[in-house]
Formats: C-alpha cells, sequence, structure tokens
C-alpha cells in the first residue's frame, strides 16, 4: 500500500522548482519590461533632440534622482485628483497617462536596482552577510537614503533651485527630507492611481466626445 505522506513528500521539490521557475520568469518579466521602456524613452530623446547629452543626461537624471521624480508625480497625481488630467484632445489625454504609469514602473524599479545592489553589497561586506536579510536592508535604506540626500542637494544648488536652509519652498531641508518624504506622497497618491478615472469612464460611457 503506498503511503500518503510519501507520495506528498516527493511532489514537494517539484512544486518548489516549479514556483521558484515561475518567481524567476516574473522577475525577467518586469526586467524585460524596464529595459524596453529605457530603451524606448532613450531612442525617442535621440531622435527628437538629434544629440547624445540630453540622453544621458535623462538616464543619470532616472538613476540618480529618482526619489524626486516620483514626488513630483506624485504630487500632480494628488492635485489633479487623479492620474488623468484630461486634454482637449482626449488621446493625447490618454498618451501623457499611459506615460505617467510608464514613468513611475522606471523610476520605481530603478529605486528596486539600488536596494539590490545596496544589499548585496552590505550582504558581502565584513559588517554582515547574506543570512541577516533585515540588517541588510536596513544599512542599504540608510546608505541609500544618504546618497539620496546628498545627490538632490547637490543636485538643487547646482541648479540654485535651494531658496533657504528651512522655511521656505524649496529649502535645503526640503531637499534632504525628499528621500523619506517621496514614500509619503506616493503612498497618498496609490489609492488615486488605483481607483477608476472619472474622465476616463466619462468617454467609455459617451459622455465626452474622443
Amino acid at each position: 500500500m503506498v503511503d500518503p505522506s510519501s507520495t506528498i513528500q516527493s511532489f514537494q521539490p517539484i512544486a518548489q522548482q516549479s514556483g521558484m521557475g515561475f518567481f524567476k520568469v516574473l522577475s525577467y518579466s518586469f526586467l524585460g519590461i524596464y529595459i524596453f521602456l529605457l530603451l524606448v524613452n532613450t531612442m525617442y530623446i535621440a531622435v527628437d533632440q538629434h544629440s547624445i547629452m540630453p540622453v544621458l543626461k535623462n538616464l543619470g537624471d532616472t538613476f540618480l534622482l529618482s526619489t524626486q521624480h516620483i514626488s513630483d508625480i506624485s504630487k500632480e497625481i494628488i492635485a489633479n485628483n487623479g492620474g488623468y488630467n484630461p486634454t482637449d484632445d482626449f488621446w493625447t489625454g490618454i498618451w501623457n497617462y499611459i506615460v505617467m504609469y510608464g514613468k513611475l514602473y522606471v523610476y520605481l524599479y530603478t529605486i528596486l536596482c539600488w536596494f539590490k545592489i545596496l544589499i548585496w553589497i552590505f550582504g558581502h561586506s565584513p559588517l554582515s552577510d547574506t543570512s541577516q536579510a533585515f540588517k541588510n536592508f536596513g544599512y542599504s535604506f540608510a546608505t541609500f537614503y544618504l546618497l539620496q540626500a546628498v545627490l538632490l542637494l547637490a543636485y538643487a544648488g547646482v541648479n540654485k533651485d535651494v531658496n533657504c536652509f528651512y522655511g521656505c519652498d524649496r529649502s535645503a531641508i526640503y531637499w534632504i527630507e525628499l528621500p523619506i518624504m517621496w514614500i509619503v506622497d506616493f503612498v497618498i497618491a496609490i489609492p488615486l492611481l488605483l481607483r477608476p478615472t472619472q474622465g476616463v469612464a466619462q468617454v467609455i460611457v459617451g459622455n465626452s466626445t474622443i
């Protein structure tokens, strides 16, 4: 007579391999989308500007200033009470809506890449090891915050976008806090992103003209 427990145990490695394979495919899919969006944006800028310098600047902004971009997009979503901003031409509004989601995806995935790299570095450093996931994340979060604060403050200083030290719009403290506050802005914007957009819904039911 076949022992049911032994049969279940024999299927466990197969189930684990299937699960790991699924998540690996999912991970590569997210990476593929990220690379595709980066390439499309890079090609568009290169063709539109006829120069490599705007492309390099855009890539630098993406990799170094993602927290600022997410904060700016989130504030725009909050101000518009949704991700869709109506325009005179419906399809232009829809295109801007899609581009906004694409940008958010790229910036969020870039931050994820930052954390993956930092966690790997700390996991293979004398400060920690790969088994201490919580400690590695803590080190990575603190390092990412400090790097972003320095980069954002330096970038704002070079572009003369620091109006005072504290108590005014675009102050030095504003830029130092931004690597944390982008999370707050994004969390507030999430419900507005997830709910059906009123402007798009009106077009679908025929209350607006395309």
